[in-house]
């Protein structure tokens, strides 16, 4: 379950991925994200203009993919297809769709009047314990005198 075709998927400790460089990063919520200089760019046989992965403690939970044209679009989308089966439309936006499940959530739009698009993967384990984290951490502070 792997669009991306890469070495590593969703969950893979962040020592464990050679080639990364730091580009943000969050203390408060634990999260940093990087990219790979080295990545191949192509997905579903098109070149995308942008991967990046974020890891929440240590651990990769959310890949983001950023693409410009409709060719590239549907190039991503038709392997986010080929990978997870049909999408769901949301009917958020005309181009909206998702696919939940199996642990990772992918969220799927393009723009056509900005020519932009992206896709999202998210592991849905650790978005649940980072959730549950944010919430420990706001019941604990509430709760202090």
């Amino acid at each position: 379950m792997n669009p991306l075709k890469r070495d590593f998927f969703l969950e893979t400790p962040l020592a464990s991925i050679a080639g990364l460089r730091l580009i943000g990063s969050d203390a408060a919520a634990g999260t940093e994200t990087y990219i790979r200089r080295s990545d191949d760019l192509r997905v579903g046989g098109v070149e995308v203009d942008e991967v990046t992965y974020s890891f929440y403690e240590g651990r990769l939970y959310f890949v983001s993919i950023q693409m410009t044209g409709s060719d590239d679009a549907r190039g991503v989308f038709s392997a986010l297809e080929q990978t997870f089966g049909e999408g769901i439309a949301t009917g958020v936006h005309p181009n909206e769709h998702i696919w939940p499940g199996g642990g990772v959530f992918v969220l799927y739009d393009f723009d056509a009047k900005t020519g932009r698009g992206m896709a999202a993967m998210t592991s849905t384990p650790i978005h649940a314990q980072m959730r549950l984290d944010r919430n420990t951490v706001s019941s604990a502070t509430s709760s202090s005198p």
